[in-house]
């Protein structure tokens, strides 16, 4: 199954560029890790064919939870998300999503609360990817790539029984290597969950 990108279509719509700034992503240099840090090194996870259970270190409802308020000012700032978020909705998920870009298209963050599937979703065979079971600021999570499309990567975080905040980074053309959209992927996700615990 392949997966709706709505927000690269609503990232064209934005205005102005803007050049990156000291510390953040931008082409040929690696997302720098965030103040609430890396959840794990580039790498380092095994591939799995299943989730890892875990247990969580509190079950979170996001049934009314805005996802554009999962990332704060400060870690749109030093993820050199520029863009003003951009509340949508996720059709794959039937799911409501925030976009949030930057100014020069370079790259891209969506955030979506899941409530209609949990993390077994991204190893049961729905999704044309290939998983790998991790913890993410404390939480059972899952990174994900598809090696036909190395400008996409994706982190979730399991928050409670059929639910969980998936978050996709993506990049126009190769303006960042895949491991470094893995990074921005597993930064956003592991400031998602520091706002999520407070």
């Amino acid at each position: 199954m392949r997966r709706a990108l709505p927000f690269l279509a609503a990232a064209l719509v934005l205005t102005a560029c803007a050049e990156s700034t000291p510390g953040t992503p931008s082409a040929g240099s690696a997302p720098t890790t965030t103040a609430s840090g890396s959840s794990q090194p580039s790498g380092s996870a095994k591939p799995s064919t299943s989730a890892t259970p875990k247990k969580r270190p509190k079950t979170i409802n996001i049934k009314d939870v805005d996802p554009c308020t999962l990332l704060a000012a400060s870690a749109r700032q030093q993820l050199g998300l520029d863009a003003e978020p951009k509340a949508t909705r996720n059709d794959l998920y039937r799911s409501p999503a925030c976009d949030v870009g930057r100014r020069d298209f370079k790259y891209s963050v969506q955030i979506v609360t899941v409530t209609t599937v949990g993390l077994n979703w991204y190893f049961d065979g729905s999704f044309d990817v290939e998983p790998t079971a991790a913890e993410i600021g404390g939480f059972p999570g899952v990174y994900a790539t598809n090696a036909k499309n190395p400008f996409h990567c994706y982190a979730a975080i399991d928050v409670s029984d059929g639910q969980m905040v998936d978050v996709l980074a993506s990049s126009l053309g190769q303006n960042l290597k895949p491991d470094q959209l893995c990074e921005l992927a597993r930064n956003a996700a592991t400031e998602v969950v520091a706002t999520l615990m407070k």
